[in-house]
């Protein structure tokens, strides 16, 4: 009896290690899904499908010569937010750095990422990731052939007209098709 209470408390205590903790977001995946999803500041935000020619919510994908630019607008979840980023030089999958977006030319070291969050009063507030506060891309599928490119994302945004006001982005994925 004592072996068979020992066998359940190892069972039990295997079981709790192997369970994720449920984050709310949706799983990561690499097969074109058309979703984007993170958390901002901590609160739930996901979109998805194309979008509509009335607006509202969607996704924009762009890729064209390693140029990738995404656009997620939504309020599917818990807050009602667009988030953006542009990235150059995407040929392969790896780590990209999302910094300061620069005036005029798109170049390298203009890659960056931008959250246009809306506030309870409804006032656009935009926040952008600046040379103090970066972030990453990680493009973990880039199929050419089936049109797919897929990874994740965290960055912290800087409000224009706030300095002292931030914005987190963490736990980002994206999975999406482009034409």
């Amino acid at each position: 009896m004592k072996r068979m209470y020992y066998f359940l408390m190892v069972l039990l205590t295997v079981s709790f290690m192997a369970c994720e903790e449920d984050d709310g977001l949706p799983e990561p995946t690499q097969t074109g899904a058309m979703i984007m999803a993170a958390k901002i500041n901590g609160k739930l935000w996901e979109t998805n499908g194309s979008w509509s020619a009335m607006g509202g919510s969607g996704l924009r994908v762009q890729y064209s010569d390693g140029y990738f630019s995404i656009v997620g607008s939504g309020d599917k979840r818990e807050i009602d937010a667009s988030v953006i980023f542009q990235l150059t030089n995407v040929l392969a999958p790896g780590v990209y750095i999302l910094k300061e977006k620069l005036p005029g030319i798109f170049s390298e070291a203009g890659s960056y990422g931008n959250v246009h969050y809306y506030t309870v009063e409804n006032n656009v507030k935009n926040h952008e990731t600046t040379v103090s506060s970066t972030g990453t891309v990680t493009i973990t599928k880039l199929d050419i052939q089936r049109k797919i490119i897929s990874g994740t994302f965290s960055f912290k945004a800087q409000n224009k007209n706030n300095p002292s006001e931030y914005v987190e982005v963490t736990d980002g994925r994206f999975d999406v098709k482009y034409d």
